[in-house]
């Protein structure tokens, strides 16, 4: 069967890719599919204990059975809120992010862009809170926990080379 994988931040940069099919056996587990991955992308291995797998959109485990067609994607740790988020191959929306939040309810609504490059969004927070005080703390932290959980906001790039802040391989 065939499944896509996603690789992200280091993993993209060790693999060569952004993004692959793969043919796995049926019912491949998650760890069957990771281990093939790693024999095609040797340099990825080291990378394997620092990384996140996610199966259509949702963390995975290594045991978990791959469905034909899944989405695999190998992606740093995100975390945050009530669990609302969403690691995507296509440019950001802030309307998007805004209207995924808003309601009557809420008195205030703050918002977060970051970027990589100077004009491209790599990142797009928004919470909404009945008031301003907690919608602004709300996107700090979320901001905060991407930045302490996620090694694709670590890259330094120094004259003599590049490291990625936190994967010790």
């Amino acid at each position: 069967m065939r499944i896509q994988v996603l690789y992200f931040a280091a993993a993209r940069e060790r693999a060569g890719v952004s993004r692959e099919e793969l043919e796995v056996p049926e019912g491949a587990s998650v760890r069957a599919a990771v281990e093939l991955i790693a024999s095609r992308h040797p340099r990825l291995r080291e990378l394997l204990p620092h990384l996140r797998i996610a199966v259509n959109q949702e963390f995975g485990r290594q045991e978990d059975a791959l469905p034909n067609g899944a989405e695999l994607a190998l992606i740093p740790p995100v975390a945050g809120g009530a669990g609302l988020f969403l690691v995507v191959d296509r440019p950001l929306d802030l309307a998007e992010v805004i209207a995924a939040v808003s309601g009557e309810a809420y008195g205030g609504l703050a918002t977060f862009i970051g970027t990589l490059k100077p004009g491209e969004l790599a990142v797009v927070i928004a919470a909404a809170a009945p008031h301003r005080r907690e919608a602004f703390r709300a996107c700090e932290y979320a901001i905060d926990r991407i930045k302490a959980d996620a090694p694709i906001w670590k890259k330094e790039c120094y004259e003599d080379g590049e490291v990625w802040v936190g994967i010790h391989p």
